[in-house]
């Protein structure tokens, strides 16, 4: 331990740049230890090469502050002036505001990715008599928060969608991913810059939206059309497959609003749709 202490704090004397060191142990006291050792040994560290910890420092005329390191994770820098100038005149001839300039002299940056909201997604569809499906979903946002809150929706699938498909002994797979885009259209707002994970209970659908492409050219469009409206909302989502019998969706795509499982622990329960003419719209259109 008392090597690495001393590495640590040899680097922060040879690179200029190396201004956090080992937070549990310096304070100074490694430096100063170290600094009196050298000039017992007769090779003291040159002053330009030596400076004392301090959250503030100063890299080549170029002021920065560490106050706020560890507590909100960024560090303030200071433009030097002699820049600045040069800066600003050139903004002049280019007549420019400054305005931006003037706001940008203090930016902080951040030192880890900022903290996102998260969100856990079943989803699943039923198919028992031909031409008449329907799917739902159950929402957890903030799952583990204090301030998490739940939602369901259970989806009315319109006939006239399965004349837009290819023929087939039956659609459940596409329901399924049709379910998906419903929750990202009917609630776009609600997912726009969110991370989370999403549970699907059916193979073909969950292999179409993990590799892009399937045997089947309307799950491609479907798995086509969910990217490109993740894309639009800048969400991110970590699609994982889950059991039939595991899915705790699969009440409410079956039995709507009467399945009371779902309202016993607190979720509501809401009706959407799918808009038909989603579907024959170019993909610039629905990204916009």
């Amino acid at each position: 331990a008392l090597s690495r202490r001393l590495l640590m704090t040899l680097v922060g004397f040879y690179f200029d740049d190396a201004t956090i060191q080992d937070w549990a142990s310096s304070k100074g006291s490694g430096q100063l230890a170290l600094r009196q050792a050298m000039m017992v040994l007769g090779t003291p560290f040159a002053e330009a090469k030596q400076q004392q910890m301090s959250s503030y420092g100063d890299f080549l005329r170029w002021e920065h502050d560490l106050v706020h390191a560890r507590t909100q994770e960024k560090v303030t820098f200071w433009v030097r002036e002699r820049l600045q100038v040069k800066i600003l005149d050139l903004i002049k001839r280019l007549e420019l505001t400054t305005g931006w300039l003037q706001a940008a002299r203090r930016a902080p940056i951040h030192l880890a990715v900022p903290p996102v909201q998260r969100f856990v997604v079943a989803s699943d569809a039923a198919l028992e008599i031909p031409r008449h499906g329907a799917g739902g979903y159950l929402e957890v946002w903030n799952p583990l928060q204090a301030d998490k809150y739940r939602s369901g929706f259970a989806v009315t699938i319109p006939e006239g969608v399965y004349d837009l498909w290819s023929e087939a002994v039956h659609h459940i797979a596409q329901l399924e991913l049709l379910t998906v885009l419903v929750a990202l259209v009917s609630y776009s707002n609600r997912y726009r810059g969110r991370r989370g994970v999403w549970f699907i209970d059916n193979t073909a659908a969950l292999m179409a939206m993990v590799r892009g492409r399937s045997d089947s050219a309307d799950l491609d469009r479907l798995a086509l059309m969910i990217h490109a409206a993740m894309f639009a909302l800048e969400v991110w989502i970590y699609f994982e497959w889950v059991e039939t019998k595991s899915n705790w969706s699969d009440g409410i795509s079956r039995d709507a609003e009467n399945f009371k499982w779902h309202v016993e622990i607190r979720f509501s329960t809401e009706q959407c749709s799918f808009p038909l003419c989603l579907w024959k719209l170019p993909l610039r259109a629905l990204i916009r």
